[in-house]
Formats: C-alpha cells, sequence, structure tokens
C-alpha cells in the first residue's frame, strides 16, 4: 500500500459514532465520503504520523466495544486540554505521538481492576502539567513512565523518538518504581536523601509525586491491606515530600486521602460533622467577609476573598493536640485574600490590607507569621494571621499576592513562569532550585518537628545489593555490617567486596546509594578485630555468639588434650589438679587455659613437669645426644632458597614453626626440642621465649637462617590478591615452607586501601607441584586469589 493514501475502514454504526472524534484526533489533510450502499467510512489520511496511527485505528475497530475507542479519545482529549497551555505547536505534536505510542505498546495492558492500563498513565501527565506545571519532556515522561518497566521497548528507542532527557527520566523511574520501600522503616527525611542518591533530576521525583497522588484519588479498588500500607506510607513519605516541594493543595489532598483509609471511622465521623454544620460555616464565612471586602475595595484594592473551613486532616491534627472534641476546635475557619492589581509594591500592599483586617478583627500576636519579608525555605510567600471574629470565633487570615498564590497553589513551577518567556532556562532554575530546596533539612519554625524522629532519620544510610534490592544500614555501616545484613553465612564468610564497582576491604564504610557487591572465601572466619568493624547491633551479635562458639570448641578441644595427657601420667581429672595447673599458667578462667591448650600456646610437655616436678637437668653427655640425634636427621638441602643451619650443621631437619609466632624468613630465630614433635622453630621475640629459656634452657638449639648456595629445582612467579590482615604474610610463609615444605626464593607483599597484592619466587619441581602450591595458597583466610605469572 501506499502510504500518502492510506484507507482506513469502519463498518457499521460503531463506526459512525467513533469517526468524528477519531478525525479530530488525527488533525491532518482528511477527504471523507460515506459509501451509503455498504454503511461504510473511507477516510483518505496524508499524514507523516499515517503508519502509527492506521495501525492504532485498525486495532481500535477490532474492539468489540465501542465504550473502549470512545475512552481513548476522551482521555485524548483531557490530556490536550489539561497541558494545551503550556506546549507550543510543535510539543503538542509530541505529545500526541506518545500518546500513540503508549497506546500501541499497552493496548492488550489491563490492570487488575479491568481498566486499560493506559488511563493511569495519562491522568499522571495530566497531573504533571495541569497541577504541577511541567513541560513537554515531564508529561511525556509521566505518560510513557511504566513502559521500560512493563513492555519490550528499549532506551535507545525511547531516546530516538523523544530525545536524551526522556530516556534518562524513564530509566531513572523504572529504577525508583523497584524500590521495596514497604519492607523498611523510612522516616520522610530518609526518602528524600534516597531519591536524590537514586537521581539529580527532581523533575522525576514530582513525577513519582503525581503518580502516587493518582493512585490515592482511586485506592477504593484496592484491598484493605493494601489501602492501609499506601495510607500509611503516603502520610509519612509523599506527603512531607509535598510540602517540602511548596505544593500545598497536594500535600493537603495526600494527607486527607490517607486518613480517609487509614483512619476511616474518625475520618467520616469528621466529614459528616463538616456536612452537617457546612450551611452555618458558610454563613459564618460571609458575615466575616463581606466587612473586609468593603474596606479593602473603599481603600482602593481588587482584591480575590476566599473562605474554608480546614482540611479534615488539619481538624483531625487539631483535635488530637488541643485534646478537644469537633466542637471545641477554635480555630475551624481559613480565609484568603489575593491582591489581584498589585505588581511593584507587593510586600507593601500585603501589610497595608492586613492593617485594615486588624482595624475590623483583634488579631493574636503570637499567630503572626511573615512569609512576604523573608519567604520560606521552599519559597512560600504569605502574611499569615488569625483574628478574632464574630461570636469570638478564630479565624485564619492569609494575605497574598496573585503571583504568590500561583505559587503557593502550583509550587515553584508557577513562580518561575512569572519570570519570562525562555521556557527551557526558566525550567532548567526551576529545577535547580527545587533540589535545593530537597537537600535543606526541614527547619520551619512554625514546624514543631520531631527532634528525636529527625535525628533517627540521620542515623541511617540506604544502599543496595547488585539486584537493586534496597537495604537499611546505620550510618558509618562497613562492607561487614552489609555482608551480615543480607545473610549470616555471608558475613561470616566474607573476604571483602566491591562497592560501585571498586574493590575495597571488610573494612570499608558505605555511603548512601552504594551498590555493594560481597566477596566470600571459604577459609575466612570471624575474629575479634571484627568487632571494632562493624556498628550495628545484628552484625555485633551474629560475631560475638560465632567468637562464644569457636571458643567453646576450641576449650573443649583443649579439654580433652588435658584429658589424654592426665591418663598417661595415671592422674584424675580433678579441680585439684586443675587449679595448679592454672595457677601455673597464670590464668584464672578454666576456659581460657583449655583454649590455650588447644591453640599449643601451652605445651603439653610441661604438664607432666608443672604435676610431677621438674626432671633433672640432662648431663652433658645427654645433651651431646641430643644434638648428635638432630644432626643425624639433618639432610643435604635439596632445591632451597634459605636453610636452617642448626647448632652449625647446615640442612632441613624434622621441624615445625611454633604456631605461639610464626617466624619468617630472615627473623632471628632458635629450635626448642620437644618431646615428641621434633624440634620447634621460635622467634627471637616469641612471647613465651624468656619462660623456655628460663626453664628449659638445655632444650634450646641456636638456628638461623642462611641462604643455599645449591638451589635445584624450577623458578616459578606466583601472583597473590587478597585482603590485608594482621599475620597473612606468616600465615603465607608457613603454608609454603612448613606445611608443603617448598623453598621460597623471596616474597613481596603490597599492601593498600586494606588489599594486598604480591609476588612469591618459589622453588617447584613440576606441574602437578606447583598446581597443589596455587591449591593451597587459594585456601589461605584473606586470599581472593593466587595465579602464576
Amino acid at each position: 500500500m501506499n502510504p500518502e493514501g492510506f484507507i482506513l475502514c469502519f463498518h457499521g454504526d460503531e463506526g459512525l459514532a467513533a469517526m468524528p472524534a477519531l478525525l479530530g484526533l488525527i488533525a491532518s489533510d482528511i477527504n471523507v465520503r460515506k459509501d451509503v450502499a455498504k454503511g461504510t467510512f473511507y477516510s483518505l489520511i496524508k499524514s507523516s504520523n499515517i503508519l502509527i496511527l492506521c495501525h492504532i485505528v485498525e486495532t481500535m475497530n477490532q474492539t468489540p466495544k465501542t465504550s473502549y475507542k470512545i475512552t481513548i479519545i476522551e482521555k485524548y482529549r483531557e490530556l490536550l486540554k489539561a497541558c494545551r497551555p503550556l506546549l507550543n505547536q510543535f510539543e503538542n505534536k509530541q505529545l500526541k505521538k506518545a500518546f500513540i505510542f503508549l497506546l500501541e505498546t499497552h493496548k492488550d495492558l489491563r490492570r487488575e481492576t479491568g481498566e486499560p492500563y493506559f488511563i493511569h498513565s495519562v491522568e499522571v501527565a495530566k497531573i504533571v502539567g495541569a497541577e504541577m506545571g511541567l513541560v513537554i519532556q515531564s508529561i511525556i515522561s509521566a505518560l510513557l513512565q511504566d513502559i521500560l518497566k512493563d513492555t519490550e521497548v528499549k532506551p535507545i528507542a525511547i531516546e530516538k523518538m523523544f530525545g536524551k532527557s526522556v530516556r534518562q527520566m524513564l530509566e531513572l523511574l523504572t529504577k525508583i518504581s523497584r524500590l521495596r520501600t514497604d519492607r523498611i522503616s523510612l522516616h520522610a527525611e530518609n526518602f528524600i536523601t534516597l531519591l536524590l542518591t537514586i537521581t539529580d533530576d527532581v523533575r522525576v521525583i514530582l513525577i513519582r509525586l503525581a503518580d502516587r497522588l493518582h493512585y490515592m484519588r482511586h485506592l477504593d479498588v484496592l484491598h484493605a491491606q493494601d489501602k492501609a500500607l499506601l495510607s500509611s506510607e503516603t502520610s509519612n513519605l509523599y506527603a512531607p515530600l509535598a510540602h517540602r516541594l511548596g505544593l500545598y493543595n497536594i500535600k493537603t489532598e495526600l494527607e486527607d486521602l490517607s486518613m480517609r483509609y487509614a483512619e476511616p471511622a474518625i475520618y467520616h465521623s469528621i466529614a459528616s460533622k463538616l456536612k452537617e454544620t457546612e450551611k452555618e460555616h458558610l454563613e459564618y464565612l460571609n458575615r466575616f467577609m463581606l466587612p473586609i471586602q468593603r474596606l479593602v475595595h473603599e481603600a482602593g484594592f481588587k482584591i480575590t476573598i476566599k473562605g474554608r473551613t480546614k482540611s479534615i486532616h488539619s481538624i483531625w491534627t487539631k483535635m488530637k493536640n488541643q485534646g478537644v472534641e469537633f466542637e471545641e476546635v477554635y480555630d475551624l475557619f481559613a480565609v484568603r485574600i489575593i491582591l489581584n492589581n498589585t505588581v511593584d509594591s507587593e510586600k507593601a500592599d500585603c501589610w497595608k490590607v492586613y492593617s485594615l483586617v486588624s482595624n475590623l478583627y483583634p488579631p493574636n500576636p503570637k499567630r503572626l507569621r511573615d512569609w512576604v519579608t523573608v519567604p520560606k525555605e521552599n519559597g512560600y510567600e504569605s502574611l499569615h494571621t488569625t483574628v478574632s471574629g464574630p461570636l469570638k470565633r478564630f479565624v485564619e487570615v492569609q494575605i497574598r499576592t496573585r503571583r504568590m498564590d500561583e505559587n503557593a497553589e502550583k509550587g515553584h513551577a508557577s513562580h518561575w513562569l512569572y519570570k519570562g518567556s525562555k521556557k527551557q532556562a526558566k525550567d532548567d532554575e526551576w529545577i535547580s532550585h527545587l533540589r535545593t530546596m530537597l537537600e535543606r533539612p526541614n527547619d520551619e519554625r512554625n514546624e514543631e518537628p520531631d527532634r528525636k524522629t529527625e535525628k533517627e532519620a540521620g542515623d541511617y544510610i540506604f544502599v543496595f545489593t547488585p539486584q537493586g534490592d534496597l537495604k537499611k544500614l546505620r550510618r558509618n555501616a562497613t562492607v561487614l555490617d552489609f555482608a551480615y545484613e543480607v545473610h549470616t553465612g555471608l558475613g561470616e564468610k566474607c573476604a571483602g567486596g566491591k562497592v560501585n564497582g571498586q574493590q575495597v576491604p571488610i573494612r570499608h564504610r558505605l555511603k548512601n546509594g552504594d551498590q555493594v557487591e560481597i566477596h566470600t572465601s571459604r577459609n575466612q572466619k570471624p575474629n575479634l578485630d571484627w568487632l571494632g568493624w562493624v556498628v550495628t547491633n545484628r552484625a555485633k551479635n551474629k560475631i560475638r555468639r560465632y567468637l562464644r562458639e569457636a571458643r567453646y570448641n576450641r576449650s573443649e578441644e583443649g579439654k580433652d588434650i588435658l584429658r589424654r595427657k592426665l591418663s598417661q601420667l595415671n592422674l584424675p581429672f580433678s579441680d585439684e589438679v586443675l587449679n595448679k595447673l592454672m595457677a601455673h599458667f597464670t590464668t584464672n578462667e578454666p576456659l581460657e587455659f583449655y583454649q590455650w591448650l588447644a591453640e599449643d600456646k601451652i605445651d603439653v610437655a610441661d604438664i607432666r613437669e608443672v604435676l610431677l616436678g621438674s626432671q633433672p637437668k640432662p648431663e652433658p653427655e645427654l645433651e651431646d645426644k641430643i644434638r648428635e640425634k638432630i644432626a643425624k636427621k639433618i639432610k643435604p638441602g635439596e632445591g632451597q632458597a634459605y636453610a636452617l643451619l642448626i647448632e652449625g650443621n647446615p640442612g632441613i631437619t624434622d621441624y615445625k614453626l611454633a604456631k605461639c609466632c610464626l617466624p619468617v624468613v630472615g627473623e632471628r630465630i632458635f629450635g626448642f626440642v620437644t618431646v615428641s614433635e621434633g624440634i620447634k622453630i621460635h622467634s627471637m621475640n616469641c612471647p613465651n621465649a624468656t619462660q623456655m629459656r628460663k626453664h628449659y634452657g638445655y632444650r634450646i638449639v641456636k638456628t638461623e637462617w642462611v641462604e643455599h648456595a645449591d638451589t635445584t629445582g624450577k623458578v616459578s612467579v606466583i601472583r597473590v590478591i587478597g585482603t590485608d590482615r594482621l599475620g597473612i604474610l606468616n600465615d603465607i610463609t608457613r603454608v609454603i615452607s612448613e606445611d608443603l615444605k617448598v623453598n621460597m626464593r623471596s616474597v613481596s607483599l603490597d599492601s593498600k586501601g586494606g588489599n594486598f597484592e604480591g609476588t612469591l619466587k618459589v622453588y617447584v619441581s613440576d606441574k602437578k607441584h606447583l598446581e597443589s602450591l596455587l591449591h593451597r595458597i587459594g585456601k589461605i583466610k584473606g586470599v581472593l586469589k593466587a595465579t602464576t605469572l
């Protein structure tokens, strides 16, 4: 078919009913003729949008109910009417394009209520345009807000059709829509901070606010549980957000709607009483306003004066704060005086009108609020006072100019619309101002905020899992806190993580909006240091519990060791024996003593000497025999970069590195001959060195590291990356030298930002030997990767 002359058909009376409105929608060069015999309408359309439009029309023609077609047309007309004052001709075409695109992508989608999916989007767009005063990019974004979440449309397609700004806003709206704020406890300040961590574009926040407003206006269709949840969230989060933005009408409506579903009995009771007294209240307001109108008019001012009773939520708040019933609320009425002919002397004229009003009705000086001279942080301007009217009833009076009133009604959109004709520039200025406003804490003097609650709000941060789930943590929380917040098992194996794509240690402190990924290690386990790195109670409790259990388990191991040793010595396991041992090793805690045994901090051989007395010092001939025995165990070094020189004899002996100090190559050392475990190598700085020299000097043998010249085998370079911690180098060298008996040529490790990276040069016999070495190094606690270069 030729796109320039595409033919659309409607059959029967349905086509007749839908055609006039449809032709108004297309707004192009159209020729229409009627085939009376067939009862069919034909439209010959010439338009750049013809392919999209025709597809929509064909879809409509297939819909069995004409009401759906009429709904589409009515909603488009409503949208156009709401937004037309804000848009030029080109922007109107863009809006039409977005509307058609919405229908195309959502044509088969319906909400749980059965309502066509697109209706909610249209209503939100109307609020964004008509009630908030935002312009075309925001209106289109509101119209298409769910398109990336609910359809297969890609962001790049949005950018090609509607520009980069719309694409970015839709991506941010999708991200915010996936926040499960119902799963966590939020304060309004937290909520605003959270939104600002996700987006720099305040228009996105305004669209989200409009979305919530429309949901609240149609909450009747939801289940009771959903109503209660949305009402609470709206009252606690969205109403304060609207207030901060200066959207007072929206704030008041959200408060009333929230109360209607959260406290239905109280809401309907107050609403009923307002209805019953409506005539009486109207008469009172007229009686109050007429003298003001006459006096102000005589003074040369043109004004609009409006009177109302205060909102249901506001009345309920007064009833609670004042501890009174509805009939006893003393300031039930509010009157607004709007100066229509004031431009150059706004402040002075507002004060002149205030003087006239106060001459009629006595004001309460304590209730005077001057936001004309010094506007609120959010830009609100008005002069407020409370006066005593007829019958001694208090009435709140607001005095402002037309410009100030528009600003108060629609927030800052109208404020900036007064300032010039360069639309984009003033819109950008407004958005920037809104963000500055949101970033400031709510410190208005006429408010009485819960300071304790605000302090608590500042004590928390919000971070994201890689899947986008939200986690609430105390301020200064670390990666380790986050791991425990997700799962205890994840916390216990946490070896580090990535924050916003950057590798960090477990003690790295998190900030609002961070995305956190946890790295684990099979060899990782909690230790006492961890308690100094976490701030959340959950993490602290889990670590303490683990340490208690670990200590108990080690103590049980030590207890078994003592039982076996006492059995060998034919001694009873009694309190008397235990007390004697604890007194010798200077501890009053049995669990601590057992733990020392399990951790080899006490040589089991010493127990015999403590309980049965010291053995006589061996004769020199016996010492010679011990050294001779040691020397026989010495074998020539093969493939050793370093060798142990014990009593002047080079080579490798049947030795172990002592766990109490874990000496490393190059450190000053000595050997200690044990009864059953060969020689243990200790550092000269070993905490047990003094005691060993004092009581068992005859067992100490001179030992030192020497570089071995006769090295054989292949040198391999291993690259090691991990999380830095105390003793990591000792653990690596112990596994290589003691456990695997592999010779090291050199070790080089650099630590930075809580992580370490380095190289190990070792002698290996073959590939299998190397793979085994890599495997064992990789299992060391804190090692994340071990590879060959």
